[in-house]
């Protein structure tokens, strides 16, 4: 089993690294004319993306969102001497509040989200990962802090583009940022799609109404191959 869970994690990293990743930057390239300076990176886990960003783009500023203790002490022993970059430690939402977050055993799904136990996915990423039951999956939890978008200042003018991977909590993260939309001219949003109805109240349909209401538009799907979710970029509609 152990086994099985190591092949497991080697070739999902394999996969996105080698294949996945350059089809974001690809993408992304694909948009330097809409001059991207500033950008938040909400849920950045150990600074995959900062990598694709300067690999697409010059920004000046990337302000990173990572709640997660070993994953922020990483971000901070890794990037805190670039001064382009810029560390949070704490999660974004639609409220000031305090809530629990469930460190799972794959670290890159950690989540404030519940686990749907009716999700045929969940059964079998816990097969793959070792584990007997979702529940096993969960190796301990944190109590973190989460604000809205809307309350949070920057120290440049204009905020260009936004990534959000948050494990399901999206919707939260969107719903929190309505007052952000109006002020700036924010131009692309990279965001993770879930498809596999791992996490119980999660609908990507009301993904899609929050960003067309904010004005904008689906420029392209980026799916990860053998699994159940995709990256979408999303451009600001003329």
């Amino acid at each position: 089993m152990r086994l099985l869970k190591v092949l497991t994690s080697g070739l999902i990293k394999f996969i996105y690294f080698n294949y996945h990743t350059k089809r974001i930057i690809k993408a992304l390239k694909s948009l330097q004319k809409l001059q991207i300076f500033n950008i938040l990176d909400i849920g950045a886990h150990r600074g995959e993306t900062i990598k694709i960003l300067f690999s697409a783009f010059n920004p000046s500023k990337i302000v990173c969102f990572e709640p997660q203790q070993d994953n922020y002490h990483y971000l901070k022993n890794n990037f805190s001497e670039n001064p382009k970059i810029e560390l949070k430690n704490f999660a974004l939402g639609d409220r000031i509040e305090t809530k629990t977050l469930n460190v799972n055993a794959d670290p890159g799904t950690s989540s404030l989200m519940q686990f749907n136990e009716k999700s045929k996915y969940l059964k079998l990423k816990s097969f793959l990962l070792g584990k007997k039951n979702y529940k096993e999956l969960i190796l301990r939890k944190e109590e973190i802090d989460v604000y809205p978008l809307d309350s949070i200042n920057f120290d440049f003018k204009n905020i260009d583009m936004i990534k959000i991977d948050v494990e399901g909590y999206e919707e939260k993260v969107l719903k929190g940022a309505e007052k952000t939309f109006v002020k700036n001219n924010i131009k692309i949003i990279l965001i993770e799609f879930h498809l596999s109805g791992m996490f119980k109240e999660y609908n990507y349909n009301n993904l899609i109404n929050l960003l067309e209401t904010n004005g904008y538009s689906l420029y392209k799907k980026i799916k990860f191959p053998l699994a159940f979710w995709e990256d979408r970029i999303y451009i600001k509609s003329l």
